[in-house]
């Protein structure tokens, strides 16, 4: 292998664990970590440059990325769900607070301040994992086309 071997993002990204379009930024600008060369529409990576880079980066070390897409209706109805049990939480948290401001015994007390901080984790948890699909919804778009367009479905139209 010499160092004029050049691979496409798609392998690149493979070798450094990252998406290929982090691998386009890897060879973009004037502070490119990884040399580029165009062959007509594609752009190519040196691979020794991302091999280098990738023992740099200590790429072996890393997960794979994810790639996984989730259709858009499936992506709404989970959603859907931990936002309702969000709310759920939320009531719940909110009965148990009440029932510590009324006269109760002290252990009727601790199991509800018990209660309520493991329903608070739960929430936290579900919180986290509302962002964590947010996120994967923003960084990996739906292939499936919606029926109307966005401004339609917005105004009810």
């Amino acid at each position: 292998m010499t160092g004029d071997d050049w691979i496409g993002a798609e392998e690149a990204g493979r070798i450094l664990r990252v998406s290929s379009r982090m691998v386009y930024r890897y060879g973009e600008g004037s502070d490119a970590r990884v040399r580029t060369m165009r062959a007509g529409r594609r752009i190519l990576f040196n691979r020794a440059d991302v091999l280098a880079y990738a023992e740099e980066l200590g790429a072996e070390n890393r997960p794979e990325p994810q790639t996984d897409i989730i259709r858009a209706d499936e992506l709404m109805r989970v959603i859907g769900a931990q936002q309702a049990e969000l709310v759920e939480k939320a009531e719940t948290i909110g009965q148990l607070q009440a029932r510590l401001e009324m006269r109760i015994t002290p252990e009727e007390e601790r199991a509800l301040r018990e209660r309520i901080h493991e329903l608070e984790r739960q929430q936290d948890r579900l919180h986290w994992e509302l962002e964590q699909v947010r996120t994967q919804s923003i960084a990996q778009p739906s292939q499936a086309a919606p029926e109307r367009p966005w401004w339609r479905r917005l105004l009810g139209m």
